[in-house]
C-alpha cells in the first residue's frame, strides 16, 4: 500500500497542471523603483504569479525610447519583464509542476540583428522541452510554448543580450490543490 501511495504521489507531482487556474502575468502591477532618469526597474519578487523568479526584472517600457525593444515589447501597459544583463534567467515552482503556455517576447536593446532565445522546460534535471525562438527589436513575437508539466523553465539568449517579455501565460497549481492531492494520497 505504501508503494502505491508513493507512486500516486509521484504521478500527481509530475502530472500537467490540469484544472488549475491559468494566469496572465502582465507585470503591470509590479512596482518599479526610479534608478535614474527614464530608468525605472526592480527585480520581480518570488511568489509573483505563484512562481520563483531568477534573474528577472521588471521595468516601465512605456517610458523607454521608442526605438528600443523595451518600448516595442509593451503589450499591456506599461511594464515588461527582462533578463538582467542578458544573463540566463528562469522561472520555477516551489513544489509540483506548472505549464508554460505563451508569452510575447522581443529583443530589448537597439540592435538590428535578431536574438535567439533558447527555452528549456525541465522536471528535476530532466529536460522535457528544448526549443529556440528568434525575436526582433521592432515588435513583440507571440510564442506559444505549450510546455506542460514542468517545474523549471530556463531562458538563455544568444548573443548574450537582454530580452523583454510581456503577457506571460502560465498555469500554476493552486497551493490548496497540491495540499489536497498530497493529503488524499497519503491516506
Amino acid at each position: 500500500m505504501k508503494q502505491l501511495a508513493k507512486s500516486l504521489l509521484v504521478a500527481v507531482l509530475i502530472a500537467p497542471a490540469v484544472g488549475n487556474a491559468q494566469s496572465l502575468l502582465t507585470f503591470d502591477g509590479q512596482p518599479t523603483q526610479q534608478q535614474a532618469p527614464s530608468l525605472d526597474y526592480t527585480f520581480i519578487p518570488n511568489g509573483h504569479g505563484g512562481l520563483i523568479w531568477n534573474n528577472f526584472g521588471v521595468l516601465n517600457g512605456a517610458i523607454r525610447p521608442a526605438g528600443e525593444g523595451y518600448h516595442a515589447g509593451v503589450v499591456s501597459p506599461n511594464n515588461v519583464a527582462f533578463n538582467f544583463n542578458g544573463d540566463p534567467a528562469s522561472i520555477a515552482v516551489a513544489s509540483g509542476v506548472f505549464d508554460l503556455n505563451s508569452a510575447y517576447m522581443v529583443l530589448a536593446l537597439n540592435l538590428d540583428t535578431p536574438l535567439t532565445i533558447r527555452v528549456q522546460g525541465l522536471v528535476a534535471s530532466t529536460v522535457l522541452y528544448d526549443n529556440s525562438y528568434t525575436v526582433f527589436r521592432t515588435a513583440p513575437t507571440l510564442i506559444n510554448f505549450n510546455y506542460v508539466g514542468v517545474d523549471r523553465v530556463t531562458f538563455v539568449s544568444s548573443p548574450n543580450q537582454q530580452f523583454a517579455m510581456d503577457n506571460l501565460v502560465v498555469t500554476v497549481p493552486e497551493p490548496s490543490t497540491i495540499g489536497l492531492l498530497t493529503a488524499s494520497v497519503a491516506c
